[in-house]
This record gives C-alpha cells, sequence and structure tokens, in this order.
C-alpha cells in the first residue's frame, strides 16, 4: 500500500494498494476501503507499541530508525519525504 499524507491536516491524501494485492490486503486490513487518518494512526500505534504517539512521531521515528513489527514480521514501512 501506498499513501500521502498531510500530517499538519490530519488527512490521507491518497492511497493505492498495489495491483494483485487488493484481495489480501482487505482480508488483513477489513476497514482498507474505509480507511481514514485515525485508523491509520491506531494501526501503527498498535504495530510499533507506541500508544500516545502521534503518526507524524511515528513516521519520523520510522523515517530514522526503520520499522519492525512482531506482529507483522514481513510488513515494511518506508517513509518517503
Amino acid at each position: 500500500m501506498e499513501f500521502e499524507l498531510d500530517l499538519d491536516k490530519q488527512i490521507i491524501l491518497s492511497m493505492s494498494v498495489k495491483e494483485g494485492k487488493e484481495d489480501i490486503a482487505k482480508l488483513y486490513y477489513p476497514e482498507i476501503d474505509n480507511l481514514n487518518y485515525s485508523y491509520l494512526e491506531r494501526l501503527l500505534q498498535h504495530y510499533c507499541d507506541a500508544d500516545g504517539f502521534s503518526l507524524k512521531e511515528i513516521l519520523t521515528h520510522i523515517e530514522k530508525e526503520g520499522f519492525y513489527t512482531p506482529y507483522r514480521p514481513t510488513l515494511r514501512i518506508l517513509v518517503l519525504l
């Protein structure tokens, strides 16, 4: 999945799932069709064990330190500015 965010306005500007991966994405993330900023924030708080941290803070950490979660060991997150 790729998405573009406006972190200051806390909105998702665009989101797309890699072609051919739509069904598996819906299986793992049933809310993907109604994805919103707060759901994405809660999801990454869960994966990063970072309750209370904003999505901006989490993404800044991922950008600097990388990403790994035992909940989904094959999940990769890259932050592009």
